[in-house]
């Protein structure tokens, strides 16, 4: 996934910044398509059956942090 958004995002824009912030919101993009039906797949549940906000912060700082080491080496 991280890599493959990377792919996406060099396409479009060339500043490594940026490629770290459109890369991390493609992933993010797909987390929030993909969250609702693994739950009802019961890959995994929520408490009250709601995805907490804190699941999308999350995963945004995980992509982040994955693009910037994908960036450095």
């Amino acid at each position: 996934m991280c890599l493959v958004s990377r792919e996406i995002s060099i396409r479009f824009v060339s500043s490594p910044v940026l490629i770290v912030i459109v890369s991390s919101l493609l992933m993010l993009v797909l987390d929030f398509v993909i969250e609702p039906v693994a739950h009802k797949l019961d890959f995994w549940t929520w408490s009250a059956d709601q995805i907490p906000l804190s699941n999308y912060r999350d995963w945004f700082i995980v992509a982040i942090i994955n693009q910037v080491i994908f960036i450095v080496f």
